[in-house]
C-alpha cells in the first residue's frame, strides 16, 4: 500500500510540475504591433512606392519593423490593411521578399519564382481588412532571412491605404514570446 501511495504521489507531483510549466509558458506570451516601414504596389511591372494608396488587383509589398520579435516563437500574426475604396477579395496569396529593400529602392522581384501561400481575408468594421499570416513567415522576417511580404490580390479593383496615410497605415499584430 505504501508503495502505491508513493507512486501516486510521484505522478501527482510530476503532473503538477508539468501543468505549472505549461501554464507558466502560456502566461509569458507577449504581443506587439509591428509598424510598416515600407510599402508599395505593382500591377505586374516595377513596384511603385511613396504613394498614399496601393492600387489592386496586383501585388502589394510590405516591410515591417521586426527587430522586437527577433528570437521569438510566433504563435499568431494578423496583418491589418485599411481599405480606401472598394472591397478586397476573400483570399490573398502571401510570399516572402527574399532580398533587402527600402521604400526609396524597391526590390526587383521575379514574382514567378516566389512561393505564394493562400490566406483568407476578413472584412472588419471601419473598412479594415485582416489577414491571418502563417507564423512561420513572420519568424522568417524576425530572423532576417526574409525582408518583407508580397501580397497578390486578384479580382476587382480596390484601393488600400499605404503607410503614408498615417492613421490608416498597415500594421501587423503579433502574439508570441521568447524561445
Amino acid at each position: 500500500m505504501r508503495q502505491l501511495v508513493r507512486r501516486v504521489a510521484r505522478r501527482a507531483r510530476f503532473n503538477h510540475f508539468a501543468l505549472a510549466f505549461f501554464l507558466g509558458a502560456s502566461l509569458q506570451a507577449e504581443n506587439v504591433i509591428l509598424d510598416c516601414v515600407g510599402d508599395g504596389f505593382s500591377g505586374g511591372g516595377e513596384f511603385l512606392t511613396s504613394t498614399s494608396e496601393l492600387r489592386m488587383p496586383g501585388y502589394g509589398l510590405f516591410a515591417f519593423r521586426s527587430w522586437n520579435v527577433a528570437g521569438w516563437r510566433i504563435d499568431n500574426a494578423t496583418l491589418f490593411l485599411h481599405v480606401a475604396k472598394g472591397t478586397p477579395p476573400s483570399t490573398v496569396e502571401v510570399a516572402l521578399v527574399p532580398l533587402p529593400w527600402r521604400e526609396s529602392e524597391p526590390p526587383k522581384l521575379e514574382v514567378g519564382k516566389l512561393k505564394f501561400i493562400p490566406h483568407d481575408v476578413s472584412l472588419e468594421p471601419q473598412s479594415w481588412a485582416t489577414v491571418q499570416i502563417e507564423p512561420a513567415l513572420i519568424e522568417e522576417l524576425a530572423s532576417g532571412k526574409a525582408h518583407g511580404l508580397v501580397l497578390r490580390f486578384k479580382g476587382k479593383e480596390f484601393l488600400l491605404h499605404s503607410r503614408e496615410s498615417a492613421q490608416y497605415a498597415p500594421k501587423m499584430y503579433v502574439l508570441g514570446g521568447r524561445r
